[in-house]
């Protein structure tokens, strides 16, 4: 019960000189659901490993995280808060004590719990048997969720699904990843200045000296994050054969960063009809 102008109220109970009204619930916000999309595995083995057998901190910070990837530690912190797992400042809450207290069934039991609720609509059409489609758009028209995110999403689900036995249609599968050929890294070389016509002319008591090695330059995309630029400036033939070796290495491991995909940490979880 409230009391207020006649403007807020939905339903009038009373009205005086002032209405006195009750208030109707609100739509559910499903703008307010914010499905993990995380690798599962990393979500296991945060509970069973990272902490397992070891007290638990009262709060769960980056310092605390720092054998993580960068790019994953917010997203751990996020799939916690999710699960009501921490609160404000990232201060450990109960459920998370009470995941990692007793070995991996724990984590499940209380993993269950938290995904019964949250995953009911995914969990309703279960017991429908829907396919594939289906699922993705709870994911989609529920969620706000599109490309590699929906289907990071949808991955988490089942492997979630699949470990603490919550029933799956068997028709439901993730979506395919798109495939796009890598675009090679554009090779750049910086050719010398062309040597003045005639011949040389010597400094007494100098000896001529060599123009050096050609500039080699090679930009390497990384998606949105950026380009970065190899410039390689040696006399290949100098170098001895493990500086040789090495510094190719080097190059290639750069290199292969910009080939690499966007989903190399995910793990495909595709559930067998």
């Amino acid at each position: 019960m409230c009391t207020t102008d006649v403007s807020c109220c939905t339903h009038h109970v009373h009205q005086t000189r002032r209405e006195v009204c009750t208030v109707s619930e609100p739509d559910k916000d499903d703008k307010g659901w914010h499905p993990p999309y995380m690798s599962y595995e990393t979500l296991a083995n945060f509970f069973d490993k990272k902490i397992g057998d070891n007290p638990v901190p009262p709060r769960i910070d980056t310092y605390f995280l720092d054998n993580y990837a960068g790019s994953v530690r917010p997203l751990l912190i996020s799939t916690l808060k999710t699960m009501g797992m921490l609160g404000e400042n990232n201060v450990v809450l109960e459920p998370l004590r009470e995941a990692v207290r007793g070995g991996a069934e724990s984590r499940k039991a209380v993993l269950r719990a938290w995904a019964t609720d949250f995953y009911a609509d995914q969990i309703a059409l279960a017991g429908q048997h829907a396919t594939a489609q289906m699922l993705w758009e709870t994911f989609s028209k529920r969620g706000g969720l599109s490309g590699s995110t929906l289907r990071r999403a949808v991955i988490f689900y089942l492997a979630l699904a699949k470990d603490v036995g919550l029933p799956v249609s068997a028709h439901f599968k993730s979506p395919k990843a798109t495939i796009s050929t890598p675009k090679q890294p554009r090779v750049q070389r910086v050719q010398p200045q062309p040597p003045p016509s005639g011949p040389p002319v010597l400094d007494q008591g100098k000896d001529i000296q060599d123009e050096g090695p050609a500039l080699e330059r090679r930009d390497v995309t990384l998606g949105t994050a950026g380009t970065v630029s190899i410039i390689v400036n040696v006399r290949w033939l100098d170098l001895s054969e493990d500086q040789f070796t090495k510094l190719r290495k080097l190059i290639k491991d750069i290199e292969a960063l910009g080939l690499s995909g966007d989903d190399r940490d995910e793990e495909e979880v595709e559930v067998a009809s």
